[in-house]
């Protein structure tokens, strides 16, 4: 896989986890929501994409990170609430 496709790639799934973290906690009830769950193994999934990207390019693998990090906790804590 080319540098291009690898970058696209994590920026796909990168935007596709948050979409679901969005929807997921916009429709998030009382009740233990099994699409937190799926948003946080998603979440996890593209940091572990990010992990092995090759060097920071030019700052967005380490702001992608982040904001994937910062997803993550919100997450465990929509689950948090949820119970």
């Amino acid at each position: 896989m080319t540098l291009s496709l690898r970058r696209l790639a994590a920026s796909l799934a990168i935007g596709g986890a948050l979409l679901l973290v969005g929807f997921t906690l916009g429709h998030a009830s009382g009740q233990r929501d099994l699409n937190m769950d799926d948003a946080f193994r998603h979440l996890r999934g593209a940091r572990a994409s990010l992990d092995k990207v090759a060097p920071d390019k030019a700052g967005h693998r380490a702001r992608a990170l982040a904001l994937v990090n910062q997803a993550i906790t919100e997450v465990q804590l929509g689950i948090k609430a949820g119970r």
